[in-house]
């Protein structure tokens, strides 16, 4: 046995059956064009990296291997938004649906309308809020 120990060599695998840095480009390319598509939605939902990596054909993949991936990962990074920007994106969408409707805006309609609380509200978000209001008096 120690004779055996003493010349044995590891093997070592190398798994080649996937391409990943063109495997990279592809799945960057369609979630450029999904993230495109989405970009100028204001009732799209939040986009968060989950949210854009559930917007692909193969997002187990991605999901798994991301550290695989890293166009995929820089993307998501760019496209994915912060919650003060998906707050800001709905106060924004409030705000368009109330004019045009012809509603007066107020402070608590547009906050009851884009879904908003002064509790759960980020600071920027709130000096979005008094610039539109300013506007209005």
């Amino acid at each position: 046995m120690h004779i055996d120990n003493v010349h044995h060599i590891d093997k070592k695998t190398v798994n080649n059956r996937v391409d990943w840095p063109q495997r990279d480009r592809q799945i960057a390319r369609e979630l450029r064009r999904a993230c495109e598509n989405l970009s100028d939605d204001l009732n799209a939902p939040h986009l968060s990296k989950t949210f854009l990596i559930h917007q692909l054909e193969h997002r187990a993949t991605v999901e798994k291997n991301l550290h695989r991936l890293p166009r995929c990962s820089t993307l998501l990074a760019l496209y994915s938004e912060s919650i003060a920007e998906y707050q800001a994106r709905r106060l924004t969408r409030a705000y368009l649906s109330m004019i045009e409707r012809g509603q007066i805006i107020k402070r608590w309609p547009l906050l009851r309308e884009a879904g908003l609380s002064d509790e759960r509200m980020i600071d920027i978000v709130a000096e979005l809020l008094k610039e539109i209001l300013s506007e209005q008096a």
